[in-house]
């Protein structure tokens, strides 16, 4: 074997694409669409396995828009429930980090 990376859990979770996502459950799917089109939401995604929804967000502004979403589930009363924001996921970084090293 060889080393591919050397860095700590924080520094690869932050290497994740759900570094500081938006994660919630509902199965409204109108309630997704009124979060997605909030200012700084770049993308929503459903994950099928864990049966959740990733709101994606621009970078600079994670805490900004996290609060805005909460505001707005609060607000227009939105059928959403346990709303977090993801630490990232160790399991993404490892599969992106090995893809090229079984060649």
């Amino acid at each position: 074997g060889r080393l591919l990376t050397d860095s700590t859990p924080k520094e690869l979770l932050e290497q994740s694409r759900y570094h500081h996502a938006i994660s919630l459950q509902s199965g409204d799917r109108d309630a997704v669409k009124t979060l997605e089109a909030l200012d700084g939401v770049t993308a929503a995604e459903q994950d099928m396995v864990q049966r959740r929804w990733i709101l994606f967000t621009q970078k600079d502004r994670q805490a900004d828009v996290y609060r805005d979403v909460k505001r707005c589930v609060a607000d227009r009363k939105l059928a959403v429930s346990d709303l977090r924001m993801e630490q990232g996921r160790l399991d993404e970084v490892f599969r992106e980090i090995t893809a090229g090293s079984m060649s």
